[in-house]
């Protein structure tokens, strides 16, 4: 049983050791170097997710900002900002440090890479049909310039460039590109040959001019399915080399001196190539010679060259950065995490073959096959590796896992390099570990300078590994991917090691405070010396209670501040509401019994509260009073009880102003006393001496009255009669008022009985103008002479009184200078247009004469404004310029003549003016009397002019000699001259003189003005004819003489003249051309040579010399414009 037993306890026990899991089997670690590269102070500090319809193509920074972009389908989010309605294509963000949006730009297309300097921001499109664009922005993100480029073959359109490289330096891009395969022209440059002949072209554009410019061009390469040639020429053959394929991406850094470039010679499972050249991104190219002759099997090979921009040139020596040794058929994959002042790179190894250790080596032309220059081994099946440095990647980094690297991605500053690996395991390079890890992926962030790691700063993969980094202002932004969604990682230094980084650290040197939410400085972790105790409500307070509100700033919290407005006081221990700091403002005299106090101590025991300590107070019961200077029992204050009225002067007065000098004792103060030394009197308000006490001495009867003081009838008057309503019967009471004061008035009217005209009649008692008419009934009251208006008009009806109305019934009317009953008021009814005119009163037409017909002046048309006389009653006006006006109103005589010009105004003469007798239209002179007739029409008559018919010989002298006055060809013969024969005309001396002169030398002149044009002509065509200088002169004497002759003009003559003087110097220069190269001959050859080339300028003036055409003997004879336009021109 007991075997059983332990039989069946085996069986279980067995039973449940076999049902335990197995123990976990963790990969083997590779045991960690010694040394560990130390953290960075860099940590994450926050993030902001991307929506998933919004995807980060590229992030970089840019002066003070992040610069983010992005593409969209019209809507999208970045953190908080967000954004709908826009078209589908793109986007540039700015982000501060602190993840806020500060500026955006949306684009119709996407950009598929960016790239940013300090200043400005570039991106490159792929438009769908002009090809590819650049487009700059300013810091701002407003557009600065754009560019599209393109083949000049296709002119535009989706993959007509290939984009390979691009970078940044100021205000220049740079940028290469190539052609896919065709006959593709691309900045004058053959890019693609259509036989798989490729160049790679490196421009520059500036974003500022918009200048594009060719930098650089390498050719030609032609990618073959494991390896790539190099071709001198654009046909021919070529040979393998370590350069830039047409089917890889390739790098550029560009900074302010120059570029640097790295071509990239394997991708797309390109494997080993045997090769002793390469080539560079720019153009250069370089060989080496290995030694034994054999070229070099190298994989994953890049060429790295540096271009000067001050020089233009490039200098490259075949700097190659490749593996050697290892087996044949491995593929080895390169990405380009960053290139830049420190480049990295993500190495992917082999998929087959063994594990063979291979040598990343450095190489250059002048190393000849030499591979001892190793940077690092690598055992590359199913592995991968990073690789750090500079921009050659000179004494390069490996960066290796002993699990698995799983991305990079990678970004410099000037001065640092950053890499960002996805990992797992520890991380180590060749000679220490840089971050240890297990089996769990992470991200690690390497930080190197040179060729030395400075630190690594650790982060989680819950968002995805790096996808992209840029650095700026010494922090970083990582762009994440976790297959779904992008995170964009802030990253800080965290220089106080509070776990928040420098962007959301409100105190970056403070371990114990990294919020401040109210931003007054203080922390808001509670605890601490810096912590604030009013962490919601900002405040400078230091005292008290930190961090809190202090209105005053004298640094005490308001809530600790017993004086919360006041900067000098804050404590008050008694609490009197006087600060205990005596040097501040109502410092308390007493700080440690209460007191109100205020005027000689503050806040000092006051019993009676009048502001005065008790010590000080020599009235302390007394609220009103604390002071008597002059010991008179009186306080010196006014305003008080018993108040001192003189504080100084001390004195027994107790009515009025109180404690003043009293000399008569009466109570009253001397300076108030108006009587200050009678004791029965002190007050006389109306100033004339006598008291206004009843019971005094000198009583003044009328107190407000200093013109009066007594009243001896009692009658209410003063006796003083020159006084104010003095009493004129002072003995006598009375009651007259108006005439006089104080007298008897017996009826009661105001008027005393010897004024009173109706001393009896109480309704009756001035008549001023003794008409016996009261003036209260008078409406003349100072006029005796009127004291009725019936009409109201202000003039009385008593024709005989002064100023008496003419018109007692009508207020409109009063006066009537003329006396012919109509008023002379113009405003009043039935006014006297005539004042001064008795016959006239009416002038209804208003031209000044009166309608009364019988008056003087009258109207004869009183209903015409522009007539009034008709002298000579034939119903026309006499005014000319009025209707209807007389025609004969001058014309006496009425004979149709003006008075003015008719010759005889009282005789009637109708038809002859001068009355002589001689009807006007038959009368020369149809004014004078004395002439009627002007036989030769010289305006004198015949009856006074000495020579009627006006032949120049007197009418007396015709008549004695017989011939007719009357007659101009009718007249005596004088003794010199000639009669013609048949006539009786005679011509004298002058006149012959004029006949046989004169007239031939008029047509001489007129025939020579006339035919002067075409004379000047023909001696023009002389001119131009003549062959020798003789014939110029006799030509010239022809022409002298015409002009004396006044044939010709002297502007022809000078025209002539300098026509003559040009072919004289034409025809000079052509005979010393003829015969100028002939001095060496005799004076016969001369002549001889002389003589032929005048006859064979003679014979071109003709056309022929013996029937041989003959070459022009040119003549420069300038030519000669006609006679008549150069007389228009001259304006003759």
């Amino acid at each position: 049983m007991a075997k059983i037993s332990q039989t069946a306890l085996a069986v279980t026990v067995l039973l449940l050791i076999m049902s335990l899991p197995p123990p976990h089997q963790s990969l083997e670690e590779k045991e960690s170097p010694l040394f560990v590269t130390q953290a960075s102070d860099m940590i994450a500090d926050f993030s902001l997710n991307v929506a998933s319809s919004t995807k980060v193509v590229d992030i970089d920074h840019v002066g003070q900002t992040y610069v983010v972009a992005v593409s969209h389908d019209g809507s999208g989010s970045v953190g908080a900002f967000a954004w709908t309605g826009q078209p589908a294509g793109g986007a540039l963000l700015t982000l501060a440090h602190n993840g806020t949006v500060v500026d955006t730009a949306f684009t119709t297309i996407a950009p598929f890479e960016m790239r940013a300097s300090s200043t400005i921001i570039v991106t490159l499109t792929n438009h769908t049909q002009n090809g590819v664009v650049l487009q700059a922005y300013d810091e701002q993100l407003s557009l600065i310039n754009a560019k599209t480029l393109q083949s000049s073959t296709t002119g535009g359109g989706v993959g007509d460039l290939i984009t390979y490289a691009m970078d940044v330096a100021g205000g220049d891009i740079y940028a290469t590109f190539g052609c896919p395969n065709g006959q593709l022209i691309f900045m004058s440059q053959t890019c693609s040959t259509g036989t798989d002949r490729y160049s790679l072209i490196t421009v520059s554009w500036n974003a500022t001019t918009n200048a594009l410019s060719t930098t650089a061009v390498a050719k030609w390469f032609s990618p073959e399915s494991t390896w790539m040639n190099y071709l001198p020429a654009e046909t021919g053959g070529g040979f393998t080399t370590i350069g830039p394929n047409p089917a890889c991406p390739q790098s550029l850094y560009a900074h302010s001196q120059g570029i640097e470039s790295m071509a990239n010679a394997h991708c797309e499972r390109r494997q080993q190539t045997t090769a002793q050249h390469a080539s560079s991104l720019l153009g250069s190219t370089s060989s080496w010679s290995a030694t034994g002759g054999d070229a070099m099997t190298l994989s994953m090979g890049l060429a790295f060259s540096s271009y000067s921009l001050a020089t233009s040139t490039e200098s490259f020596d075949g700097d190659v950065l490749a593996f050697v040794d290892c087996n044949s058929g491995i593929d080895i994959e390169v990405e380009t995490a960053h290139y830049g002042s420190h480049s990295a790179l993500f190495i992917q190894g082999w998929t087959g073959g063994g594990n063979q250790e291979c040598s990343l080596i450095e190489h250059e032309a002048a190393d000849a096959g030499d591979t001892s220059r190793e940077v690092t081994t690598f055992k590359g099946r199913n592995a991968n590796m990073g690789l750090l440095g500079t921009s050659d990647f000179s004494g390069g980094i490996a960066v290796k896992s002993s699990r698995d690297l799983l991305s990079m991605a990678a970004t410099s500053t000037p001065n640092t390099g950053y890499a960002a690996v996805c990992h797992t395991g520890s991380l180590t390079n060749d000679n220490a570990a840089i971050k240890v890890g297990g089996q769990n992926e992470q991200i690690s962030v390497i930080a190197w300078q040179g060729a030395t790691i400075i630190n690594v700063t650790s982060h989680n993969v819950n968002s995805g590994c790096p996808e992209a980094l840029t650095a700026g202002m010494g922090e970083l932004l990582m762009l994440q991917n976790d297959g779904i969604l992008q995170t964009l990682t802030f990253f800080g230094l965290d220089a106080d090691g509070d776990g928040y980084g420098a962007s959301t650290d409100s105190f970056p040197n403070d371990a114990d405070q990294w919020s401040d939410q109210d931003g007054d400085g203080y922390g808001d972790n509670g605890g601490f010396s810096n912590s604030d105790d009013c962490p919601f409500s900002p405040g400078p307070s230091t005292l008290g209670r930190q961090g809190c509100t202090d209105i005053d700033l004298d640094g005490w919290a308001d809530d600790s501040d017993g004086f919360p407005h006041d900067s000098t006081q804050w404590a008050d221990e008694d609490g009197d509401g006087y600060g205990d700091n005596e040097t501040g403002n109502l410092g308390d005299d007493c700080p440690t019994i209460a007191g109100a106090s205020s005027r000689d101590k503050r806040g000092c025991l006051d019993s009676d509260f009048d502001g005065f300590s008790d010590e000080n107070d020599i009235f302390p019961n007394d609220p009103s009073q604390w002071s008597d200077t002059d010991g008179d029992g009186f306080g010196d204050n006014p305003l008080g009880v018993l108040g001192d009225n003189c504080p100084t002067i001390a004195g027994t007065s107790n009515s009025g102003a109180l404690g003043c000098a009293d000399q008569d004792s009466d109570g009253w103060a001397d300076q108030e006393d108006d009587l200050p030394t009678n004791p029965t009197q002190w007050e006389d308000l109306d100033g004339d001496g006598y008291g206004d006490n009843i019971v005094g001495l000198d009583y003044d009867q009328f107190k407000f009255d200093p013109t009066q003081q007594v009243d001896s009838d009692g009658d209410g008057y003063g006796d003083n009669v020159g006084g104010t309503r003095g009493d004129a019967c002072p003995n006598v009471a009375g009651t007259s008022t108006y005439d006089r004061y104080g007298c008897l008035d017996t009826d009661g009217d105001g008027y005393s009985d010897l004024n009173d005209g109706f001393p009896n009649n109480p309704d009756q008692w001035v008549d001023s103008d003794g008409d016996s008419y009261e003036d209260s009934v008078d409406d003349f009251p100072f006029d005796p002479s009127q004291w009725l208006d019936t009409d109201d008009d202000g003039f009385g009806d008593n024709q005989f009184g002064s100023n008496a109305d003419r018109f007692p019934l009508d207020m409109t009317q009063w006066y009537d200078i003329d006396g012919d009953g109509y008023g002379d008021n113009p405003g009043g009814e039935d006014y006297d247009a005539f004042l001064a005119e008795p016959s006239q009163w009416s002038d209804l037409d208003n031209d000044g004469c009166g309608d009364n017909a019988n008056g003087r002046n009258p109207d004869l048309f009183p209903d015409d404004s522009t007539q009034c006389k008709d002298e000579d009653g034939d119903g026309f006006g006499d005014n000319q310029s009025g209707n209807n006006p007389d025609p004969y109103l001058f014309d006496f005589d009425n004979d149709g003549y003006n008075d003015s010009i008719d010759v005889l105004p009282k005789l009637s003469s109708p038809g002859d003016l001068d009355n002589d007798g001689v009807p006007d239209d038959n009368d020369d002179f149809p004014s004078n009397p004395t002439e009627t007739r002007d036989f030769d029409g010289d305006g004198v008559g015949d009856r006074t002019d000495p020579d009627d018919d006006n032949d120049g010989v007197l009418d007396d002298a015709e008549l004695n000699a017989g011939t007719d006055p009357y007659d101009a060809n009718s007249k005596p013969i004088d003794s010199f001259e000639i009669l013609l024969p048949g006539t009786n005309v005679g011509l004298g001396a002058w006149d012959l003189i004029g006949v046989f002169v004169g007239i031939p030398l008029t047509t001489w002149i007129l025939i020579g003005i006339f035919t002067r044009g075409g004379r000047a002509k023909r001696f023009e065509e002389r001119l131009q004819g003549a062959t020798r200088r003789e014939e110029l002169e006799e030509i010239a004497t022809d022409y002298e003489r015409a002009v004396m002759m006044r044939m010709l003009g002297p502007h022809q003559a000078i025209r002539l003249e300098r026509m003559r003087t040009e072919l004289d110097d034409s025809l000079e220069q052509a005979m010393h051309q003829g015969y100028s190269g002939q001095t060496s001959k005799s004076n016969e050859e001369q002549w001889a040579e002389y003589y032929r080339q005048q006859e064979a300028y003679e014979a071109q003036q003709s056309g022929t010399a013996q029937g041989q055409i003959v070459q022009p003997h040119s003549k420069d004879v300038p030519p000669v414009p006609s006679d008549a336009n150069y007389e228009q021109e001259q304006g003759w």
